[in-house]
């Protein structure tokens, strides 16, 4: 079989596929708020992705893991520093700074405050997989704390629930298993295998042609996140709107926090992405199902709020480090992120071709 770069190199269509995936990739940081204005503005024209998002999540998912291996995740299990670095994060430290937060910022709305509790007490996102494979972060790692976050949220959510805010919730544990198993669990262990048992060509031959769908994917899942968002948007009064403020705030903390707490445990560049990544990006539909399901209406606007901001904030953390990074890490790991090395390795790869 052809490497895609001979195929992209002879065929045009196959070019401008390829083109999508990377004009897609470099530009996240101005789609993902773009995707999330027009979901909010227009929920009538994309709703109709919402029964969808599950698959689309599965290729995603699929599409991602290509590019790992099963040593790879056993290396994160044997090493696990930066794992239990993530989910500490995640699970504990995340829930504290957003009660605290809330309470001050917040002080008195009760029902508020507990939807930015409960938007830190749900697992890390599926999409998550996704902006760590856009931005070259371990994928490994990103695997490994999505799906053991979400293996442990039916007994780490309604702990730090209780312990923060007195409030019981009883979480559908098939169903999240079984959303887990669709989402992540299935697709992952097919991506893994198909590398494993192809000795590293699907990855090197097939995966770059599923990348750009993918990331057309991960744009429809914008899209159809944000149409949930339309109505609260359209209420808004001092309260919410310092409510909104706060999670942004609070969203940022979560992406670079988690690329601080990284740094300062001397984890390397790919590492330190999928930190960030790994801390601040959230499955939001978990929470939305679950406030919807045991709490006021008014505790569902924070974490619609969440939807709104966390993936305009992975693309703003993505550019930024990607530019820190690029700025201040010598030797190879400042060619990797350099624009001009790209365009280099482009050149090398057309010339390879003729």
């Amino acid at each position: 079989m052809a490497s895609p770069s001979s195929l992209a190199a002879q065929s045009p269509l196959a070019q401008r596929w390829f083109g999508l995936g990377r004009f897609i990739g470099s530009h996240m940081v101005v789609i993902a708020p773009l995707c999330v204005i027009l979901g909010a503005a227009f929920p009538q024209l994309f709703s109709w992705i919402t029964p969808a998002v599950e698959v689309l999540f599965a290729v995603m998912t699929f599409q991602s893991s290509m590019g790992t291996t099963a040593r790879g995740i056993l290396d994160v299990i044997r090493h696990p520093a930066h794992l239990l670095g993530c989910l500490a994060v995640l699970l504990i430290g995340m829930p504290l700074v957003g009660f605290v937060a809330g309470n001050l910022v917040l002080h008195g709305q009760h029902d508020i405050i507990l939807g930015v509790v409960l938007e830190y007490c749900v697992p890390m996102g599926v999409t998550g997989l996704m902006w760590t494979e856009i931005y070259n972060g371990n994928k490994p790692l990103s695997i490994a704390v999505c799906v053991i976050s979400t293996v442990l949220a039916p007994f780490t959510l309604p702990a730090m629930m209780q312990l923060l805010m007195g409030a019981t919730v009883h979480i559908d544990v098939a169903g999240m298993m079984l959303d887990l198993a669709i989402m992540v669990a299935i697709p992952a262990v097919a991506g893994v295998l198909c590398n494993d048992l192809s000795h590293g060509k699907a990855n090197a031959e097939v995966a770059p042609w599923i990348a750009p769908l993918g990331r057309v994917f991960l744009i429809a899942v914008l899209l159809a996140n944000s149409t949930h968002i339309a109505g609260p948007i359209r209420q808004m009064d001092p309260t919410l709107l310092g409510t909104a403020a706060l999670m942004l705030v609070l969203g940022m903390t979560g992406y670079f926090g988690g690329y601080v707490v990284a740094r300062l445990m001397h984890a390397d560049v790919s590492d330190s992405f999928s930190m960030g990544i790994c801390c601040g990006c959230r499955n939001i539909s978990s929470g939305a199902v679950l406030t919807a399901a045991y709490f006021p209406d008014i505790t569902m606007f924070p974490v619609l709020m969440g939807t709104l901001f966390q993936h305009m904030i992975a693309g703003v953390f993505g550019w930024s480090v990607r530019r820190l990074e690029a700025r201040n890490t010598p030797g190879v790991e400042t060619a990797a992120f350099s624009r001009g090395a790209r365009r280099e390795r482009r050149r090398e790869r057309g010339r390879g071709d003729r």
